[in-house]
Formats: structure tokens, sequence, C-alpha cells
């Protein structure tokens, strides 16, 4: 779900705005800042925007100091690296510290036959130091989005999957077909899964995948989760 908050630009500075929304939107227009000196590869840009003690990760779970993050920005062009299609902004601040919470798209260049990208979920931690907002802390997590193209099935074929599966006590899948679309169902929320081949599916969302099992008699009686490093978790149909 979105954070409404105010966007840089959408509230002025007047008598009748608050004075958490000017807060707001200086820390979201440092924020916002901070990343396009990044896509151009400005150092002292970036390094402004950067606390002399800024603890960051980045995607790969690297540990980054100020002086490691701004070493490996400039070991990159901005053609192999941009952060774009900035969504779903949440910012709160709280005195003189404020975090900032987007998803953001990762494009990456110089790959064949086509540019790769990445969705993440990104974390900013501000401090207010000398009536100006620094970056005190960053976190990327990985939002992932499946770039799998799906086969061509017969729909006909998913009522083979619809019912109830367990994979941990207390724990239930529910699979159903609404408008010939196999959807699975958990904690209250719905996705969709498409056909990778026979019996194994993906969801847009998920890096992993599904692979459903049939006895001798051919009835699905579980199905098989392929996490992306080669675990897996398997389920048992209950009903």
């Amino acid at each position: 779900m979105g954070c409404e908050v105010p966007r840089p630009g959408g509230v002025q500075a007047t008598e009748k705005a608050r004075p958490d929304d000017v807060e707001q939107q200086k820390v979201l227009q440092a924020s916002q800042a901070w990343r396009d000196a990044f896509n151009r590869r400005d150092l002292d840009a970036v390094a402004r925007y950067l606390d002399d003690d800024f603890l960051g990760s980045a995607d790969d779970g690297v540990f980054l100091s100020k002086a490691r993050l701004l070493k490996r920005l400039a070991a990159h062009t901005p053609e192999e690296e941009q952060r774009a299609d900035v969504q779903d902004v949440c910012v709160r601040v709280e005195r003189d510290f404020a975090v900032v919470n987007y998803l953001v798209i990762i494009r990456e260049g110089g790959f064949e036959p086509a540019p790769l990208s990445f969705q993440f979920r990104r974390t900013e931690i501000f401090r207010k130091k000398n009536d100006a907002w620094v970056a005190i802390a960053a976190h990327d997590s990985p939002s992932p989005i499946n770039h799998r193209v799906p086969v061509k099935v017969d729909p006909k074929t998913f009522k083979d999957y619809v019912g109830q599966y367990t994979y941990r006590p207390g724990f239930t899948v529910i699979y159903t077909v609404e408008d010939e679309r196999l959807i699975d169902e958990f904690k209250g929320e719905k996705s969709e899964l498409f056909p990778l081949g026979n019996d194994a599916f993906f969801e847009r969302n998920d890096i992993g995948w599904t692979s459903f099992v049939r006895d001798q008699r051919g009835r699905v009686t579980g199905y098989i989760y392929h996490f992306p490093d080669g675990q897996e978790a398997a389920g048992k149909r209950i009903k």
C-alpha cells in the first residue's frame, strides 16, 4: 500500500503549510538530488549529501562507508547503472531525523542483447546538520520482478491444481482458477501463476518457481517451491 506524502514541489512553505510538511519536502528534495548526482556520477555532489559517518549496504550485501561508496561509484560509468522510475515514496520526519522509503528500478547497461533492470525497495535515513539534510545510512532490499516468458497451455488443465496445501504447520496456500487464470492465495493476498512448462509455474513478484507433484494415477498431491539459490520447500495437498 502506498504512503500518501507530499512530493517535491507539491507543498509551498506558506503559513498554511505544517512545519513537518516543509521538512518532508526538504528531505525528499535531498533524496532526489542525491539520486540525480548518483546517476550523473557527480562524486562531489554525492559526497555533499552523505554524512562523514555514513553506513550503507549495497544490493549485493557489501558494507559501504562514505569513502567506499564513492570509490565504488567512481568505477562505474553512468551508462552502467541508473536509478529510475521511483514510486511508492514514503517519508517520516522526527525532529532532526528522517526516513525515506521507496521503490526504484535500477537499470544496468552494457549487456547483450539488451540492458537489464532490477527493482529494489530502498530505505534512506537522514539527519539535519547545519540546516541541511544529509544521509547517515541507506539500504537496498530486492523487490523481485520475474522476467520469464510464460508458455501457452490449455487453461482447462489448471483445475488439476485447485485445492488447499500446507508447507508448514499452520500455513495454508489455496489455489483457485479465476477467469482462466491460476491463482494462489496466501494470508489473504492473491497472485497469478504463469506456466513455465509441465506442472511448473512462476509469479511476477518472485524469482523462484513452483513445480506440482503427481502420484502414480496422475493426481496432484503437492508441490515443490524452488528457491533461486537451489533450496527447496515441499507443500502437501490437504484438500
